[in-house]
């Protein structure tokens, strides 16, 4: 959670002091879990289409 600070006519907000914390520990859980695969699974991998139809310019 953010640190707010009100004075007089200025807002100060400051981030947590380690804002990613623990997510080492959580994406190694993740992993172990098999929840660290894509949502879409396979349809951001390239096609058909775009090894035989895709130009680049």
């Amino acid at each position: 959670m953010c640190h707010v600070e009100q004075k007089s006519d200025e807002e100060i907000t400051e981030p947590p002091n380690r804002p990613r914390q623990n997510w080492e520990e959580a994406f190694r859980l993740m992993a172990e879990r098999g929840d660290d695969l894509l949502f879409d699974g396979d349809s951001a991998l390239p096609t058909a289409w775009d090894h035989d139809e895709w130009q680049w310019d």
